[in-house]
């Protein structure tokens, strides 16, 4: 049997190339929204620290963000 035999056992959407096609565009979505959330809690952090110089974040009294690990 010839790859191209074995191929047309697969239903069109499972086809390997058709699924590494979506896996990748799936991948690259996720990407995308992780960066744009990333910028979101960017922006936040930046404007509610405002008041504090940057060289003063990492030692100086954090800013309360309410952000959670499960935010992420």
């Amino acid at each position: 049997m010839g790859p191209d035999e074995e191929d047309n056992r697969w239903p069109p959407w499972l086809k390997p190339a058709s699924f590494a096609r979506e896996l990748l565009r799936s991948m690259q979505i996720t990407r995308r929204f992780a960066q744009e959330r990333m910028q979101y809690v960017l922006l936040g952090l930046y404007e509610r620290c405002s008041l504090f110089s940057l060289s003063e974040l990492p030692q100086g009294p954090p800013c309360h963000t309410g952000l959670l690990a499960s935010d992420f």
